[in-house]
């Protein structure tokens, strides 16, 4: 959960972006934070966790 609250955390630093993507409806993961989106190119749920080896996260995109 303390990985949720980072990703959210550092989404938070720049909120205009944030909300030009539609965001809503955050939930916590084991692995990092889901959330919903409706984009112009992208509506649907994304999935943001933390890739300990290269020290970066990974961004899946899933339809609804």
């Amino acid at each position: 959960m303390e990985m949720s609250k980072y990703i959210l955390q550092i989404l938070r630093a720049s909120l205009t972006t944030v909300f030009s993507w539609g965001f809503h409806s955050p939930r916590a993961t084991q692995e990092g934070l889901m959330f919903k989106v409706r984009g112009f190119i992208h509506q649907g749920w994304v999935h943001v966790k933390y890739n300990e080896g290269p020290d970066l996260f990974d961004v899946d995109l899933l339809l609804p």
